[in-house]
């Protein structure tokens, strides 16, 4: 085994992370191979098992950090209507990537391991908690009819396009 120094070693955590968030919301959780959160990251299988007991824990890690890029977005929207707004306009990345986690692993409560689904739990909680302060959200209830109205205007424009 090849040791790194912990530069590098934070730098291949980083992108193991980002590239597992990116296929997982692009392609699926469940079509998402662990070789292919490699070859995206520019790493072997072997980089990632140094990092990562199993594909399920590299998911779950995945799902954290893209809930934290999304929250750390949602930090900056002043209200529901702007984010309502925003998240109908952005949608998609070029490359195909749902923008929302919380929309794109919507599978894993129902297929998802649980280490997936206890990221996918915490992730969706703070994203709710943040919701709930903007001022024209009636707290934690109105957060919740709110992004479940977002997730499912999603998911009716998924199958039936504009």
């Amino acid at each position: 085994m090849v040791k790194v120094d912990k530069e590098t070693a934070e730098h291949n955590h980083k992108i193991l992370l980002e590239a597992a968030d990116k296929l997982s919301r692009r392609d699926g959780l469940m079509r998402v191979a662990l070789t292919d959160i490699a070859k995206e990251a520019g790493l072997t299988t072997g980089a990632v098992y140094a990092r990562f007991s199993s594909r399920e824990a590299l998911l779950a890690s995945g799902i954290k950090a893209g809930f934290d890029r999304m929250n750390k977005w949602l930090g900056g929207i002043p209200d529901a209507a702007t984010y309502y707004r925003e998240i109908r306009r952005i949608g998609r990345s070029a490359d195909g990537t749902i923008i929302c986690p919380a929309i794109s692993h919507i599978g894993v409560a129902r297929f998802g391991s649980p280490e997936e689904l206890s990221a996918y739990e915490r992730g969706l909680g703070d994203m709710l908690e943040t919701m709930a302060l903007w001022p024209d959200v009636d707290g934690e209830k109105g957060a919740r009819g709110l992004l479940a109205g977002v997730m499912g205007t999603a998911m009716l424009e998924t199958v039936l396009p504009k």
